[in-house]
């Protein structure tokens, strides 16, 4: 009959510490992901309004 294994205390700290790092890594590596998104979508915005400054300026001179 087998018997069950018992995990050692300090085992389990570092399980759940490796576990809880790796947590960690992906809520930064989302954060990184967020702030890049939300950089390009600024850039987009910006870029749609200088497109329509242009044009505005273009349709005024002719």
């Amino acid at each position: 009959m087998l018997k069950s294994i018992k995990e050692s205390p300090k085992a389990k700290i570092r399980r759940n510490s490796a576990v809880q790092y790796d947590f960690s890594n992906v809520l930064t590596n989302v954060a990184d992901m967020n702030k890049d998104i939300n950089k390009r979508i600024q850039e987009y915005e910006e870029c749609q309004a200088i497109t329509a400054y242009n044009i505005h300026n273009h349709n005024e001179r002719f």
